[in-house]
């Protein structure tokens, strides 16, 4: 068996000595004199070492990590947050030219095995098994109701089998008593009609017998007289037979069956006894796949923040309009495009590099926050249409519109599904790009209005208690930061990092709180221009920050430089 099989000292190939420990980092099993020498050694006296025996117990999948890149045979050095993989210099050089804030291996292993971190990603797991074990459930419970289901239906239709037999056997007798009671009812009619002809034609023939013995011995007296009393008898039967025909009685009878139109109608069209179907009746399982939810969380240490400064790039002069322009979102499309949603105005504004502004559209009702779908296409929540709209940038319509039912306020996107803040108490509705609802979150604070997504967790701002907080995907608040400096928070957005920009609207400052939360650092102040700042937006791409002040004409875009 492997947890039986001896593992000897790479050191010492030729010698054959038993290992009793493994380097990791080195990835070569130590004898007790080679360990020694490791253990002291400049280059490897950093290095944690594990026994044998707890080698022999580590997954399989732990055992087929490498430590060092199989292009090129060199000690991972970096590890990039866009492609989640560790990378060497020469990896760097080759494949990540492109790649921006790359972090030192070491940085992202410690924080990858801090308590917050490991906490976290046991949170998660036992999320997903959670989620897992509900699902389980459910379809126990789905089969068990399925079978139900299957009976129930069986049920019904021997039912109804058994009601339209009822019916028609009632309506079956009906019909015979009618038949019944037509049948006798020309019988009686024709067999008066028969009797009476039987009694006329007797009559008729017993006068015939008699003008046959007058034609013989008759005189001519006696045969005058009888003439003319035939001639009478004549009459009389004429105007008989007369008065049975005008009077319909010499009519032939006849019985025929018609059958109701309905029960035609029925044995003509109806080609099925009916037919089954299934539908799908979504379970709220509150789940989100989003990118990063489940994988390795790497947090850059709190002190990074401080090397993060901004470069002012330039001050965009938006266009007036008749009414107080109210700019409650914005967003920096990559090829640098900068777009503005006027609350007040009920319009789609857009600048470019050379601070050239335009109203693009205008809106139904007025839009309170924007997020990006694609290089052409943003999403944008009307607040009042209680509806999100998919809006085509360059010919600047309407390609879709979602119904939410509810007032809705701040909007992000991650992938294909969109998170979007409801008008109801702790309600965030998850939407995929087609509209579907997805699942609810309930997260508590009526005052929490904006909202950022980055690695599998949700950034808020309240402004009404003047805190952020940090919620993971179940809906359980990870951490929450308040400051002195930090009063009516709006505006939020993170960059590639997961280090969160706050506008105070309040203190008139934008703020740097790093993914732990547990800092902040002030970034601009009413020196920068700002003024009552509300609308923020983070570029990932390129690494610019967007700062727009609620009234006024004027937004500031800003590089961000590590």
């Amino acid at each position: 068996m492997a947890s039986m099989q001896n593992h000897f000292c790479d050191m010492c190939v030729e010698s054959h000595v038993i290992a009793v420990v493994w380097c990791p980092d080195c990835e070569e099993f130590l004898c007790p004199e080679c360990s020694k020498h490791h253990s002291r050694a400049k280059i490897s006296r950093e290095h944690t070492t594990i026994t044998v025996a707890d080698y022999k117990k580590l997954p399989p999948s732990f055992l087929s990590l490498r430590y060092s890149c199989s292009d090129h045979n060199e000690k991972f050095e970096f590890y990039c947050p866009f492609h989640k993989h560790p990378c060497c210099v020469k990896c760097v050089n080759e494949t990540h030219v492109d790649c921006r804030n790359l972090i030192p291996l070491h940085d992202a292993i410690k924080s990858a095995k801090t308590v917050n971190g490991l906490l976290q990603i046991d949170q998660e797991l036992k999320n997903v098994q959670k989620k897992l074990n509900d699902i389980y459930e459910n379809c126990i419970s789905n089969l068990q109701k399925l079978e139900k289901q299957k009976k129930i239906s069986c049920d019904e239709i021997v039912n109804i089998r058994h009601v339209i037999n009822q019916r028609l056997d009632k309506l079956e007798v009906a019909l015979q008593e009618e038949l019944e009671e037509k049948y006798v009812a020309a019988k009686t009619k024709t067999g008066t009609l028969l009797s009476d002809i039987v009694n006329q034609r007797g009559m008729v023939n017993g006068v015939i017998r008699d003008l046959e013995f007058i034609k013989k011995i008759a005189t001519g007296f006696q045969t005058f007289m009888i003439v003319s009393k035939i001639e009478n008898t004549i009459t009389e039967r004429v105007q008989y037979l007369e008065e049975l025909n005008e009077a319909g009685s010499l009519d032939e009878l006849n019985l025929q069956l018609n059958v109701d139109s309905a029960l035609m109608s029925f044995m003509k069209n109806a080609f099925s006894f009916g037919t089954i179907s299934y539908h799908h009746n979504p379970i709220c399982l509150n789940i989100l796949s989003l990118q990063g939810e489940h994988a390795q969380t790497i947090v850059r240490p709190s002190n990074a923040i401080d090397k993060i400064k901004l470069t002012p790039k330039q001050r965009i002069q938006l266009p007036k309009s008749e009414n107080v322009t109210g700019i409650t979102g914005c967003e920096i499309l990559n090829d640098g495009q900068l777009l503005f949603v006027d609350f007040d105005n009920r319009r789609l504004l857009s600048a470019d590099s050379q601070s050239r502004s335009k109203e693009l559209m205008k809106l139904s009702s007025s839009p309170r926050d924007i997020a990006i779908i694609d290089n052409n296409t943003v999403a944008i929540t009307l607040r009042d249409d209680q509806s999100v709209v998919l809006i085509d940038v360059k010919g600047s319509k309407i390609v879709k519109t979602f119904d939410v039912t509810s007032p809705c306020y701040g909007i992000d996107r991650v992938e294909d599904k969109l998170v979007v803040r409801l008008n109801h108490i702790g309600q965030f509705l998850v939407l995929n790009l087609k509209g579907t609802i997805l699942s609810r979150l309930h997260i508590s604070g009526y005052y929490i209005q904006d909202v950022a997504l980055f690695d599998g967790k949700i950034f808020c701002t309240n402004c009404e208690d003047h805190k952020v907080y940090c919620y993971g995907m179940n809906g359980g608040v990870l951490w929450k930061y308040s400051d002195e400096n930090l009063r009516k928070p709006f505006g939020i957005g993170e960059d590639s990092h997961g280090n969160i920009y706050v506008a105070g609207r309040e203190t008139n400052n934008v703020l740097l709180i790093p993914p732990d939360g547990h800092r902040t650092k002030e970034l601009l102040t009413s020196k920068h221009g700002l003024c009552d700042p509300y609308a923020l937006h983070v570029n990932k791409t390129t690494n610019q920050l967007l700062v727009r002040n609620e009234f006024g004409d004027q937004a500031f875009l800003f590089d961000i430089a590590n």
